[in-house]
């Protein structure tokens, strides 16, 4: 499921809407209406993030008996130019305690993934990528020669983890991990 991008696909209209509203003499009747399209579509972007996290939230939870969640450092996300206004309007957050929250009423459990452990880099025959980058989406591991798209291998390890109930540490001297007890 994509990023639904709610106040990208109502900016331009904002941008008209609140130029038109700029253009107004402040003591009209026009500029009371014109302010009043602007703040309904403000409060409509604002209305559809939590909507959609509910539905999702809401789906997840009923299909699944286990979620983990990556706990994940947002400010230094935000800190990006390029990656801010798509993290902020996110609402991650919320994500989150909507999901614990319904999950608790449905007896399921959530388990939150550390920042720091390990997800994208470990191979499932032990093998630790130290030069994997941002950039790399999609990497072979050199000792079994499976392949790996990023995001499933982190979505796989967090379930790996969450059904053992264990830690993956990493052997520095070897670049393997083992299982730590």
């Amino acid at each position: 499921m994509g990023h639904p991008k709610h106040l990208e696909r109502h900016l331009g209209r904002l941008r008209v809407l609140q130029r038109r509203l700029s253009r107004k003499k402040k003591s009209g009747s026009n500029f009371r209406k014109a302010r009043l399209k602007v703040a309904l579509l403000h409060e409509r972007v604002a209305n559809s993030r939590p909507d959609f996290l509910h539905k999702l939230s809401t789906d997840l939870v009923s299909r699944f008996d286990t979620i983990c969640l990556e706990d994940l450092n947002v400010l230094g996300m935000i800190v990006n130019g390029r990656l801010a206004r798509h993290v902020g309007q996110s609402g991650w957050a919320m994500f989150r305690g909507m999901v614990e929250c319904k999950a608790e009423w449905k007896g399921k459990h959530v388990r939150t993934i550390g920042r720091f452990e390990p997800s994208s880099r470990p191979c499932y025959c032990g093998y630790y990528n130290h030069v994997l980058t941002l950039s790399d989406r999609e990497w072979d591991c050199p000792e079994c020669g499976r392949h790996h798209d990023r995001d499933e291998l982190a979505s796989n390890c967090g379930l790996m983890r969450s059904s053992s109930g264990a830690k993956l540490s990493m052997k520095a001297s070897k670049g393997f991990l083992t299982r730590a007890s």
